[in-house]
């Protein structure tokens, strides 16, 4: 069923495809992990999702409107307690949403959504690679999932700014295993980026 409503929203051709892929694996998943120097499309409200479009002059391209279509869809994943899900996003995210010059309620949404998973959602983990870690984080986002047997896939980049790179090497899956444990390493700790989340909220009464 819900394969069925990923194909009549994404419709065909490559997009369609390597989405897809990442919908099924998402759904499939027993463990994500999501690494993004930008707000992961898994915790982006609709809202924020638009005005990213709109920054990135997608506001009219169809291909931008079916990725927010399926937002929930994929979304949905996080809200089954069987399915843990591990995000580490880089803090200059926190930044931007903090210093946001314009749509005050999206922006305040979106950063009030991120401190609600991270301290109520009991699957969820997340946490902030702050500026003070050893070297610079990575520019694109990348995703790695593992189903109920163990295997693996790993995503690159996104839909419509990095291109979607979707491996199932052995090697390049050890490489992102790797690399996601030593942001994890370096990271705030999950209180700590709870914390840092609640000052950022502070800019925005009301939230």
């Amino acid at each position: 069923m819900a394969n069925g409503i990923a194909y009549s929203i994404l419709g065909s051709g490559p997009l369609a495809t390597e989405a897809i892929a990442q919908y099924r694996a998402e759904d499939a998943a027993v463990d994500i992990r999501c690494y993004g120097p930008n707000v992961p499309e898994l915790l982006a409200t609709t809202d924020w999702t638009r005005i990213v479009h709109e920054d990135r002059d997608l506001r009219d391209d169809p291909r931008a409107r079916r990725v927010v279509e399926l937002l929930p869809l994929r979304q949905s994943v996080l809200l089954r307690g069987c399915t843990r899900a591990s995000f580490v996003i880089s803090e200059d995210v926190v930044k931007r949403l903090t210093h946001c010059p314009r749509d005050y309620d999206i922006v305040r949404e979106q950063l009030h959504h991120l401190h609600l998973l991270a301290s109520h959602s009991s699957n969820i983990s997340l946490r902030i690679y702050g500026f003070g870690a050893r070297r610079p984080p990575p520019s694109a986002p990348f995703t790695i999932t593992t189903n109920a047997q163990g295997r693996q896939m790993a995503f690159d980049g996104d839909f419509l700014s990095f291109g979607l790179r979707i491996s199932r090497d052995a090697v390049a899956l050890a490489t992102y295993d790797r690399i996601f444990d030593d942001l994890t390493e370096h990271s705030l700790t999950e209180y700590d980026s709870r914390a840092l989340l609640a000052r950022a909220l502070r800019h925005y009464p009301g939230a």
